[in-house]
């Protein structure tokens, strides 16, 4: 019984005090492991009694446990029952005036290295820790009870404190500050603790030990030495603008003089003894003096002048930085993808996500150190030279020791938008510092059918590693050591927090989550805290909790307190300084995604596209952010954005906003938040709503933004980067984007901004800058073509259209502007002054200029010149895309004529072509008629198989154009006399040709109404004969036949709803799906099987059993010969026409990601009573309209597919 009071209070996990062991670091670099196998006896009066008090209410009240168990959702802080009822006991002996006893109980609380959370206590969600609770009951102790304690203790800190000084035992004199803080020798222990910081440079810890300093009541008695060496240290740390705060503040609280080595020097600026008439000089000079003492030595972390080393920026994640309006001209473009068709297909998947109504921000961010930009690819660990955008290395032991397999290649696309574990990196300014992850631990196993046994998924962790940015990239170390002999999976939550030389990175191993601070050089363990014991349902290692694995949980530090999220609905603080546990803080999590059954119960993978607790979350952020003393949450499995006091852990808004928000930043107190429908700013304190902006219209952000003192710099998806003025919220400025590049996450380095989007990174100009390089290289008299071609972006942008232009094709001549860059200004110019820039495309076109000629310039020029009215200048654009031959497949453009809409380029100019139609003139409709005859005979002279390439994209192009009907028949004739056989391309072209119409129609008009009746004109000759007798169908069934299943459950074949139906083949075609089989099944109107069962799993997506009549997510067309099925996202195309074939799937489509989580799922219905009775009269064999074809009440998730050119 005795040992059970010791141990965790989560029953549930069985665990007993022998088996729980606390990794507690010591200071100097050592850690030593502390395993709970006895409990030493209480050596002060009441601790027996404490003991016994405990072991009785374990036995009396075990739903108190059960209570606690339900509140922590799966995350079990830790707690230790015999010290809270210390803790209790001693509060009581204060409230007796038993300061003697009272003292020695809190000392011996801190006199244990091992800390625990109080479990029976707590406000708004936040418990205190066991050792900062003692703490704080001694430093508020009344006159008697510290008079009693200094006798107690006063004598024996003095004694300790000696003898490490004596020693020079730096681990004594902070055991010293961390046990006797509340005595004289104790505080004079913390001074020589960030005195020693400070002399090897940590300066996050030295600000730590003066933080505390500066909160006892006897921090005036330090003067302004205090403030002077907080500064110090904070500037050291490379925060200089808390720096700068701190002795602003000091300043105005009367200054006075302080005395850094050797002089006395006064907060005001001015040597002691100095004329007031020289006192601004002085100051100067003092302050000069100043900045050089603290910046000699060890340089800071995270001012690497300015380079940017962890995700936020610093390490309390709110960077604000110094930037300007961005030119949106790729200086130069980086792809992160291994073929152009990679950064297709994630383009495609951003855009459906955004359909979807998801967060499509990339989970990825990038460092900027030494001169080079680091960022997590696909492929590994890719360093790019700043400068000029060159390869410089690319690593990765995850990427090569992978197979290389389509599935591999699969999860790293998949993740670009969810996996911030492996995306995100940090840096020491030396090397940069990656979690690594293995491609199937990237991807959960698939669902399996009830009954069958859950697939278990990688299980073998993942690994931290250290790259070295000097010596290109090479590995310094990587954790786990298996080299070494270190075995053991352990999953690291996080790119690790980045403080001087220490390393902060949350662990999960083992079931316990824990938090180890290494050295960056060597990876060391230098000490470790225990955070949390996780419940099997939350380990990253388990299939339900897969979205763990890549949330990317990692800390923030200020003011010496680290807070680190769990997930799962906690959040816990550890005191840098002291190495122990400070708060812990509960928030309600998201439940599990899922559609509620009957009673509450919760069925995986059986609603939507079978996403659940596994799949991860987009929306949130990965750490919190630090500011004014406050901490804001928005914690990527929570609903609220909470903020904390930073020492207390105390909720400070009475009523946290709701929503799912990531954190844009903190500027002077106010807190900017980017969500799915705007931005919004609250107070800091009050959390009162300051402001509201809502996203562009048709816009959503596409990165993290930057934020400076006045501005937040956001980007979206339009393309473009929008400039809000943080004061109230308005727009100061749109900056768009040339090319139709989409801006992602924004790094501001060196006066450039950096873009790491979904595919790539680019490297723009900011304004200010780029004016000032511009200015320099004027005064050279020589002629500078770098300079024209940026000067001249710069007019464009501020509308000096005509002048602008001039300037870039001056520096085009010289060969100077990268290719594409000169047509990419004159098709934003046309959006600028349209009529400026129309005036140099008509002069460029007439001279054949490249620029003038690219697909952009020309639609532009088209929808410009048909606003105003000008219909032959747009048929003069209209007929260059008409004859352009495009490369590859048509691609989706934006339409101007609505933000929201997007087309592919063929159908842009096929609409194009029916307006200019419409509008034009005979004379010019007999101009059109003509260039597209000769376009007809230039196809037409082409050779094989470039001929027919050509006239399928013509007749793609001009559509139902009376002009395209000779081509259109042409191509028939053609594919009719191919002998290429009916397998392969002969059997795609013989659909094409049937898909374009019957041979017989001499009027050229090869489209027919849709959704014809095959039965319109009759039956068919092998329909039953009308002569038979008539009979009526009744209900009948037997007695002893039970009635159907609601729903369908317990049938293996049901139905899949056919949505359209142009000219089948087929008449009365109907779909099935074999359950057992997992394969489609194509019938006709008398339940003849029409083709061989076809398989389903051409998406990678399991069936899932109907349950309650669920939304169908699979669907099905029929357009003659073909048949097109929607499964979620995916869509494929079956041949159902009596051709034989090795094959009967002709393409397929996935729109999103499919491996593991995407699951198809089939809508049964049947009569709940058999066949239901019709009146009238129907011929015995002829075919009967039963429920399951009726044309049900729902929503169609996508429109029937239909033949188009």
């Amino acid at each position: 019984m005795f040992m059970a009071v010791i141990a965790s209070h989560r029953r549930r996990r069985h665990r007993t005090a022998a088996a729980l062991g606390w990794r507690v670091g010591i200071m100097g670099g050592f850690v030593a492991t502390a395993v709970v196998a006895a409990v030493v006896w209480p050596s002060f009066a009441g601790a027996a009694e404490a003991v016994a008090e405990a072991v009785a209410e374990e036995a009396a009240t075990p739903e108190a446990d059960s209570a606690a168990e339900a509140e922590d959702n799966g995350v079990f802080l830790p707690s230790d029952r015999v010290k809270e009822r210390q803790l209790d006991r001693a509060r009581r002996m204060l409230a007796a005036g038993d300061w003697a006893d009272a003292a020695g109980l809190l000392d011996e609380l801190l006199a244990d290295e091992r800390d625990a959370f109080l479990q029976g206590e707590h406000a708004g969600g936040t418990r205190r820790s066991i050792r900062a609770e003692a703490t704080r009951m001694i430093a508020a102790l009344p006159v008697a009870g510290n008079n009693a304690y200094g006798l107690l203790f006063r004598a024996r800190a003095e004694r300790a404190l000696a003898e490490a000084l004596q020693h020079d035992d730096a681990a004594g004199v902070m055991a010293v500050a961390r046990r006797w803080f509340a005595t004289p020798a104790g505080q004079r222990a913390a001074v020589v603790a960030a005195i020693a910081a400070l002399e090897s440079g940590d300066g996050r810890a030295a600000a730590a030990w003066l933080a505390g300093l500066a909160e006892t009541a006897n921090a005036e008695n330090w003067g302004p030495t205090l403030a002077v060496m907080r500064a110090a240290a904070l500037a050291r740390a490379g925060d200089r603008r808390a720096a700068a705060e701190m002795l602003k503040a000091a300043r105005a609280r009367g200054g006075g003089l302080t005395r850094i080595a050797g002089r006395e020097v006064a907060l005001s600026g001015e040597t002691a003894g100095s004329s007031g008439t020289a006192s601004t000089a002085v100051a100067t000079a003092a302050h000069a003096w100043l900045d050089s003492f603290v910046a000699a030595g060890h340089s800071p972390s995270g001012s690497h002048a300015g380079d940017w080393l962890q995700p936020g920026g610093d390490a309390a994640r709110n960077a604000v930085v110094e930037a300007s309006q961005p030119l949106l001209v790729a200086r130069y473009r980086v792809p992160l993808t291994r073929h152009p068709e990679e950064s297709r297909l994630l383009e495609r998947r951003r855009r459906a996500a955004a359909a979807d109504g998801e967060w499509v921000v990339p989970a990825g961010s990038l460092v900027a150190v030494a001169g080079t930009l680091v960022a997590q690819t696909p492929l590994g660990i890719l360093g790019i030279d700043f400068e000029t955008g060159k390869r410089l290395w690319l690593q990765s032991a995850a990427a090569a020791g992978s197979s290389g397999s389509d599935t591999a290649l699969q999860a790293s696309l998949g993740r670009v938008f969810d996996d911030a574990t492996s995306g995100c990196l940090s840096s020491d300014g030396s090397r940069v510092f990656a979690v690594e992850s293995h491609p199937d631990a990237l991807t959960p196993p698939a669902e399996s059918l009830l009954g069958a046994a859950d697939a278990i998924g990688w299980q073998n962790g993942n690994t931290l590693t250290a790259y070295d940015v000097t010596a290109r990239g090479r590995v310094a170390w990587r954790l786990p050591g298996r080299d070494a002999g270190e075995v053991g999976a352990a999953w690291y939550m996080g790119a690790p927090l980045v403080v001087g030389d220490d390393l902060f990175v949350l662990v999960e191993s083992g079931g316990q989550l824990r938090l180890d601070v290494l050295d960056a050089a060597r990876g060391v363990v230098r000490w470790s805290q225990p955070l949390a014991d996780l419940d099997e349902q939350q380990s990253a290692a388990n299939r339900d909790a897969f979205g763990r694995r890549l949330s990317g949980l990692t800390p923030a530090c200020a003011e010496g307190v680290l807070v680190c999220p769990l997930g799962g609905g906690a959040v816990v603080a550890v005191e840098v300084a002291t190495r122990s546990l400070l708060w812990a803080h509960s928030y309600r999590p998201l439940e599990p995604a899922g559609d509620p059954l009957g009673g509450g119960l919760r069925i995986r993978g059986l609603v939507g596209e079978g996403r659940d607790a596994a799949a991860p979350r987009r929306g949130g952020d990965p750490w919190p952010v630090i500011a004014s003393g406050r901490v804001v949450l928005a914690a990527y499995d929570a609903e609220e954005v909470h903020c904390l006091g930073l020492r207390d852990g105390l909720p400070v808004w009475p009523r946290p906003p709701r929503g799912r928000f990531q954190m844009a930043g903190v500027v002077d107190g106010v807190v900017v938040l980017v969500g799915r429908d705007g931005v919004e700013a609250f107070g800091i304190d009050t959390g009162l709503r300051k402001w509201s902006r809502p996203h562009p219209a048709a816009a959503r952000p596409s990165g993290r933004g930057i934020v400076t003192a006045t501005r937040l710099f956001l980007p979206y998806d339009t393309p473009e980067v929008v400039e809000i003025d943080l004061a109230d919220g308005s727009v100061a400025g749109r900056h768009a984007a040339r090319g139709g590049a989409v801006p992602g996450t924004l790094v501001a380095h060196r006066g450039e901004l950096i873009s790491r989007g979904v595919d790539a990174i680019d490297v723009f100009h900011q304004t200010s800058e780029l004016e000032s390089r511009i200015e320099t290289a004027r005064h050279d008299l020589r002629p500078s073509p770098w300079a024209d071609f940026w000067e001249g972006q710069l007019a464009v942008m501020r509308g000096d259209v005509a002048a602008g232009l001039e300037l870039l094709r001056q520096s085009a001549e010289a060969a100077r502007s990268p290719p594409g860059a000169v047509g990419d200004a004159l098709a934003f110019a046309m959006k600028r002054d349209f009529g400026a820039a129309s005036a140099c495309w008509q002069r460029w076109s007439e001279s054949a200029d490249p620029a003038a000629r690219s697909a952009p310039v020309l639609r532009a020029a088209a929808d410009g010149f048909l606003r105003a009215g000008e219909v032959p200048p747009a048929w003069r654009a209209c007929r260059d895309l008409l004859a352009m031959e495009e490369p590859g497949a048509a691609v989706l453009i934006a339409d101007s004529s609505d933000a929201a809409l997007e087309v592919r380029s063929d159908r842009w100019v096929r609409g194009r072509l029916a307006e200019l139609a419409s509008r034009a003139s005979a004379a010019l409709r007999l101009e059109m008629a003509e260039a597209i005859a000769s376009l007809a005979e230039q196809a037409a002279a082409m050779p094989e198989p470039a001929r027919r390439r050509r006239c399928e994209e013509l007749l793609e192009r001009l559509g139902d154009h009376p002009a395209a009907n000779p081509i259109r028949a042409a191509f028939v004739a053609e594919v009719d006399g191919d002998a290429g056989g009916l397998t392969g391309r002969g059997r795609e072209w013989e659909i094409r040709r049937d898909l374009l119409g019957d041979r017989g129609r001499a009027d050229g008009d090869l489209d027919g109404p849709d959704d014809e009746d095959p039965l319109a004109d009759g039956p068919p000759a092998d329909w039953p004969s009308a002569d038979w007798p008539v009979g009526r169908v009744v209900v009948r069934r037997s007695r002893r036949e039970p009635a159907a299943e609601p729903s369908g459950v317990g049938s293996q074949v049901v139905m899949v709803p056919l949505v359209g139906s142009t000219r089948p083949a087929i008449p009365g075609v109907a779909v099935r799906y074999d359950m057992q089989q997992r394969r489609l099944l194509v019938i006709d109107g008398y339940g003849r099987r029409v083709v061989e069962p076809l398989p389903l799993d051409w998406g990678g997506a399991a069936a899932a059993m109907p349950w309650m009549n669920q939304q169908s997510l699979i669907e099905s067309s029929v357009v003659g010969r073909v048949l097109v099925v929607r499964a979620g996202a995916a869509v494929a195309a079956f041949d159902i026409g009596d051709s034989p074939g090795d094959s009967r799937l002709l393409w397929k489509s996935g729109g999103r990601p499919t491996a593991g989580r995407d699951m198809v799922l089939i809508r049964a219905v049947s009569a709940a009573g058999g066949r239901i009775a019709r009146n009238g009269d129907l011929p015995l064999g002829g075919r009967i309209t039963e429920p399951d074809d009726q044309a049900d009440a729902r929503s169609v998730l996508a429109p029937p597919a239909r033949a188009a050119g």
